[in-house]
């Protein structure tokens, strides 16, 4: 990297350090840019070079993030059904979230229900969906559009939905590991074979 290169990516990181613990220490919401760019030693103008609102700060790794889900699916074993495999990767992930407080601050922030992330949080989770499916596809030798694979990723990604939730409204200290397998095991407990006919 160039000197300009490196400047500019410690000037970023800076940004993004200072909105973090002005979240954590204030809230999103009480959070002005005014005060992240004081925090961060740099003026008002710069603080929109890099970013175009407040928003953009909070969901700034959301590509990392999507692209070490991919790989983290993609390097599952190869015979690994895929809803076992989808499983594994998001309790892996559930688990950074749980022991490290930076990230379930920021997950928190995200999805606490403020109703103003919604649109950006529905654009994100589309895209992830998209990624997802096309990873397994690949594993397994079919397509992001096959009916069985579909299935199992909704189901998957709806119980992980509905465990996130549960921990926001309901745990607010409990570990959202726990939420999350007690969700998969009332899931798989419930949940019929097949078509249940009634007589």
């Amino acid at each position: 990297m160039s000197l300009r290169a490196r400047h500019a990516a410690a000037t970023r990181q800076r940004i993004i350090d200072a909105a973090t613990a002005l979240f954590a220490a204030h809230g999103y919401p009480a959070t002005t840019i005014d005060q992240i760019a004081a925090q961060a030693d740099i003026a008002p103008r710069t603080f929109f070079r890099y970013f175009p609102t407040k928003e953009d700060v909070l969901f700034h790794d959301v590509d990392e993030r999507i692209a070490q889900f991919q790989e983290m699916v993609s390097e599952r074993p190869p015979d690994e059904p895929s809803a076992v495999a989808l499983v594994r990767v998001l309790c892996a992930m559930v688990e950074q979230i749980d022991n490290t407080p930076h990230l379930e601050m920021i997950v928190r922030i995200k999805t606490d229900g403020l109703g103003e992330h919604d649109i950006k949080r529905a654009a994100v989770e589309d895209t992830g969906m998209q990624l997802v499916l096309a990873t397994l596809a690949a594993r397994t030798n079919t397509t992001p559009d096959d009916l069985a694979l579909r299935a199992t990723v909704a189901a998957v990604m709806a119980c992980f939905d509905i465990a996130l939730k549960d921990w926001l409204d309901t745990n607010p200290r409990g570990r959202f590991r726990d939420v999350f397998d007690a969700t998969l095991t009332a899931c798989a407990h419930h949940l019929p074979a097949g078509c249940v006919t009634q007589n």
